[in-house]
């Protein structure tokens, strides 16, 4: 019986290179709302994908921002030369992977600032898994 060659992946790091935040004051949770948008990137050179999450809170009514963030996360891989050979379950769980750590930042720099502290639910994530396989392109 032959071993399959399966692809395996890992988060080798990440980074919140970007972030912005107001003060949400006395707005109530049924007025705000959140927003995601997944991209990503693989470098066959290096056998990495980017991952980039940008995160937005903000009121229903008027759209304005409370709070932005972009988080990157980089994730190896094994057995995989390029974007085609990436398995399906990757997208979904690497956005599983990512977002504990977007939402403990959020709340940490909340918690900091002396505002009112934003504490994001436990999120499935998995309906960004379609976007991020369609902005998704491959590198080098």
């Amino acid at each position: 019986m032959a071993i399959e060659n399966r692809a395996a992946f890992y988060l080798k790091d990440f980074e919140i290179p970007k972030f912005n935040f107001l003060s949400i004051g006395n707005l109530d949770n049924e007025d705000i709302a959140i927003g995601f948008e997944p991209q990503g990137e693989f470098s066959k050179k290096n056998k990495i994908f980017y991952l980039t999450l940008n995160f937005r809170l903000f009121e229903k009514s008027n759209k304005k921002d409370y709070f932005n963030a972009q988080i990157i996360g980089v994730f190896g891989f094994e057995n995989v030369d390029d974007l085609e050979s990436i398995p399906s379950f990757f997208y979904k769980n690497s956005i599983a992977i990512l977002y504990p750590y977007l939402r403990s930042f959020v709340s940490s720099v909340t918690l900091q600032a002396n505002i009112k502290n934003i504490i994001l639910p436990t999120m499935n994530l998995s309906s960004l898994e379609p976007e991020l396989i369609n902005s998704s392109k491959e590198v080098d």
